[in-house]
C-alpha cells in the first residue's frame, strides 16, 4: 500500500473455513484472554481452535500489556502486527456493525471515515458502532492481540451463504477505508490534514457501549436444553428497538405466554439478537446503551 503499511490477509480458522463452520470444538474469538494464551486450560489445551489462538498469537503477536508509550512497544516487539482488522459474519440483524476496544483512537477515527462513506450510498446497510469497555488483558476476541484494531461485524448472514450482496459490499467498503485512513495516519505528507481534519480537531460519533448479555430462560439451573424463543417483537431488532422497563424478552415453548421481562429503569437496546455462535453459552442477546464517542483529529 505505501507508505510504510504492509498489509498481510489470513484465515484465522482454516480447518473451520475448510468444513464451512464457524468453528470446530470451541469458538476462536473466545480463545484470547492474554491468561489463557500463557497457560491455556487442561480442559481446552488440545482443541483445535485454543492451539490455532497460540498460533496466531505467535504469527500476530505476542500479546502482551500495551505500556503507555505505543512507540516503545513497536520498538521492544518488530515483527508483530501493528493493527488487526477482523473480519466476521453474523446471524444476527447488525448491519456494518464496527467493534472497538473503549479508548482505540485510530479505530473511532476509522469509523468516523465508515460511516460518512456508508452514508453517501442509498443501498448499503446501516451503520453501528459498538464500543467494549472490556480490559485488553481479558478481551478474549483475536483483536486484542495487536495495540490497535478493528472487528467488521455484518448481518444477518448465516454462516456459508451469501443472500445479500450490500452486507459483503458494506464489508468490503469498511475494510477499504480502514486501510486508508491507517495509510493516512502513516503519511508524512498528509500529517497537517490528518491533525485539522475535523473542526476543532473533535467531532463526537453516535454509537453503543456494550454492557451485560442477557440468558435464555431454562426449566431448571441445571438443564441442558432451553425452555423459551425470543419475543417475536425482539427478532431483527438490533440496535433499533428500545427496551424499557416491563418488556417482554421470551415466550415459553409450551404455554406460550412471555417470560422474562426486562426490569432495569434504565432504558437500553440490544444487539446479537439470537446469534447462532452464542447459542452453545446460553446467550440470547447483549444489551448495550447509546453513547457518543470523541474523534480527534
Amino acid at each position: 500500500m505505501g507508505d510504510d503499511v504492509k498489509l498481510d490477509v489470513i484465515v484465522a480458522n482454516p480447518e473451520a473455513a475448510k468444513r464451512c463452520v464457524r468453528f470446530v470444538e470451541r469458538d476462536l474469538n473466545r480463545c484470547f484472554e492474554l491468561a489463557e494464551l500463557d497457560h491455556p486450560r487442561d480442559e481446552e489445551r488440545h482443541k483445535l481452535e485454543t492451539k490455532r489462538s497460540v498460533e496466531l498469537n505467535e504469527m500476530l503477536g505476542p500479546k502482551r500489556d500495551i505500556p503507555a508509550s505505543i512507540a516503545k512497544w513497536r520498538k521492544e516487539n518488530p515483527e508483530a502486527a501493528d493493527y488487526l482488522i477482523d473480519m466476521h459474519g453474523t446471524t444476527a440483524n447488525m448491519g456494518v456493525c464496527l467493534i472497538a476496544l473503549e479508548g482505540d483512537a485510530l479505530t473511532l477515527r476509522i469509523a468516523h471515515r465508515v460511516r460518512r462513506q456508508l452514508e453517501t450510498k442509498p443501498d448499503m446497510p446501516r451503520f453501528n458502532l459498538l464500543i467494549d469497555g472490556c480490559k485488553r488483558d481479558i478481551y478474549n476476541n483475536i483483536d486484542s492481540l495487536p495495540p490497535s484494531a478493528l472487528c467488521v461485524e455484518v448481518g444477518p448472514q448465516p454462516h456459508g451463504t451469501l443472500n445479500n450482496l450490500s452486507l459483503m459490499q458494506g464489508t468490503h467498503l469498511a475494510v477499504l477505508e480502514a486501510l486508508k485512513e491507517i495509510k493516512d495516519f502513516n503519511s508524512r505528507n498528509n500529517a497537517e490534514k490528518v491533525r485539522t481534519e475535523f473542526p476543532e480537531n473533535e467531532v463526537l460519533i453516535d454509537g453503543f457501549s456494550l454492557t451485560k448479555p442477557v440468558y435464555f430462560p431454562k426449566s431448571s439451573p441445571e438443564a441442558d436444553y432451553l425452555s423459551a424463543a425470543l419475543h417475536p417483537s425482539l427478532v431483527g431488532a438490533d440496535f433499533t428497538k428500545e427496551l424499557k422497563k416491563g418488556d417482554p424478552l421470551f415466550v415459553d415453548f409450551i404455554t406460550g405466554a412471555t417470560v422474562g421481562t426486562y426490569e432495569d429503569e434504565d432504558p437500553v437496546y440490544a444487539c446479537f439478537i439470537g446469534e447462532a455462535a452464542y447459542f452453545t453459552s446460553g446467550i440470547a442477546m447483549w444489551l448495550c446503551k447509546k453513547a457518543k464517542f470523541p474523534v480527534f483529529g
